[in-house]
Formats: structure tokens, sequence, C-alpha cells
């Protein structure tokens, strides 16, 4: 397994030639499964993502539910009573994973308050560029023949 964290810093910092190479090119490794994540994959140029046996599927990560939370929170926080964790459930719809991992630093470690954390990091969250179109470096959708759901 190559795994290629932020592959869209990879490509900006290093260029996409030796990717390729390693993709499908002279160096081709066999036998491996080549996973790749980014949080910007609009940023990607189409002949990465839109080419059959690069990188066959494209898998948006929502946010976890109540009940992924609930049991983030239950594992992270284990002493926390039921309502105090329902608490925590509710002001977290929304976050990402990352986010839910932020808030337990915010409150517990830094002592902000729960509810206000919670909408500092929804708010940071609203400013990253949106991924809710997975396209070409140009912007333009893929076609849904390379989009394959997981």
């Amino acid at each position: 397994v190559c795994v290629f964290e932020d592959i869209d810093a990879i490509i900006k910092e290093y260029g996409d030639a030796e990717l390729l190479q390693i993709l499908d090119g002279n160096a081709q490794i066999d036998k491996v499964v080549n996973l790749a994540s980014t949080n910007y994959p609009e940023r990607l140029d189409r002949r990465i993502i839109a080419r059959p046996r690069r990188f066959d599927r494209l898998i948006k990560i929502d946010p976890p539910d109540a009940a992924l939370r609930e049991a983030f929170f239950a594992r992270k926080l284990p002493a926390l009573p039921p309502a105090d964790l329902a608490r925590w459930v509710a002001a977290s719809d929304g976050l990402p994973f990352a986010g839910l991992t932020e808030l337990v630093i915010s409150v517990e470690c830094l002592g902000h308050e729960l509810e206000a954390a919670a909408r500092t990091l929804r708010e940071l969250d609203r400013h990253t560029p949106s991924s809710d179109q997975f396209g070409g470096a140009d912007g333009t959708p893929l076609p849904e023949s390379n989009h394959r759901p997981a």
C-alpha cells in the first residue's frame, strides 16, 4: 500500500512527473494499492484523478453523524456523565473528525466553553475552500463515469 497524504501539496512541492511515473510509467510498482488524500480535490489536475487505474475511486468523507460523535467523545472523555455527553454530541454537529479532536483540546486542555469552541471551529470550517465538486484544476467537474462511489 502506497499512501500519498495531502497529494495536492506533494504535487505543488515536487510536480507530478515523478508521481505519474510511479502510478503508470516506467517506474510503475506492481501489486500495490495507491491511496491518496486531500482536503482540496478541486486542485488536482484531471489527469491525476480522471484516468482509470491511477485512482479508481473518489470518496468524500462527510462529518460524522451523532452516533459516531457519541462513540468518539465517550472514548476520549470516559468520565463524562450522559447529560454532558449528549451536550457534546449536540454542540459538535457538522464538525469533521479533526474538529472533534480540536474541540476536546479547546475545552479540556485550554478551558474554553464547549458551545463557543464549537462555534469557532464551525466558523473556521466554513472558511475553507469548497470541495463539494470533485473537479480538475480548471474547476470542471469530473465525468460521472470516473466519479464512482465507494
